[in-house]
């Protein structure tokens, strides 16, 4: 266990590293966006997938990550050459894995390979770190986004851990955010910001990507003990 220390700085909060929950890639293309994505985790690139399974993969140490899978029958197509393949036992979407060139079960020993690793890597990753940032995009509501904070904390409980939560509402002001201190005891906090960046009813991407880059420049990196390989896969 790691025994670096955490200071607050105004709004900066200080961690070994940040980790995407989901539900889908847009936390970990954010991070990979502001140079803050130093290695590969399990469930970067997946799509779908709720808090409950979040927690259920790491208690059971991801021992059935897409044991049972399937390509979608009602919509094959993935992202960019690769095919649409969901884990029916833990509802989980994969869109940027399997390649659109070779059937699923050619290519699931080299992905499952590629997964193991990833998760051994976490896996050791979290049990030598100090603290850590979640970092999400998800409706859930912010009572069960705290439930979970609380529940995967007991899972690693020498961890400091913030979530920070990121949801969309088009009523408000266009290119703005806001964030709401949900819970905070020094140990675990939860912050939940509402962001709009909706002009004229179309969605612009470059100004959810600036938003992102304002919450995320909140956070530093301590000098970790951490042995932190850059992936940016």
């Amino acid at each position: 266990m790691g025994s670096a220390r955490f200071e607050r700085q105004t709004d900066e909060y200080f961690c070994d590293f940040i980790l995407s929950i989901g539900s889908d890639c847009g936390p970990a293309l954010n991070l990979r966006f502001n140079s803050m994505r130093y290695f590969s985790a399990p469930l970067d690139w997946m799509m779908d997938y709720s808090l409950s399974t979040v927690l259920h993969l790491f208690k059971d140490g991801f021992n059935d990550f897409f044991s049972q899978y399937e390509i979608d029958k009602n919509d094959p197509e993935g992202s960019m050459g690769k095919l649409r393949v969901n884990d029916t036992l833990n509802h989980i979407v994969s869109i940027h894995h399997f390649p659109d060139n070779m059937s699923i079960d050619s290519y699931y020993p080299q992905f499952i390979e590629k997964m193991n690793s990833r998760k051994d890597r976490l896996e050791a990753l979290l049990h030598n770190a100090s603290g850590i940032v979640l970092a999400a995009e998800r409706t859930d509501p912010k009572e069960d986004l705290l439930s979970f904070l609380r529940s995967f904390s007991k899972l690693y409980p020498h961890l400091r851990i913030r979530l920070i939560n990121l949801r969309f509402d088009e009523n408000m002001s266009y290119n703005t955010y806001k964030q709401e201190t949900v819970f905070d005891d020094n140990i675990l906090s939860y912050i939940d910001y509402t962001y709009n960046t909706t002009q004229h009813g179309v969605r612009m991407q470059e100004d959810y990507f600036v938003i992102w880059s304002r919450i995320l420049s909140k956070i530093s990196f301590i000098d970790s003990h951490l042995n932190l390989a850059h992936a940016n896969e």
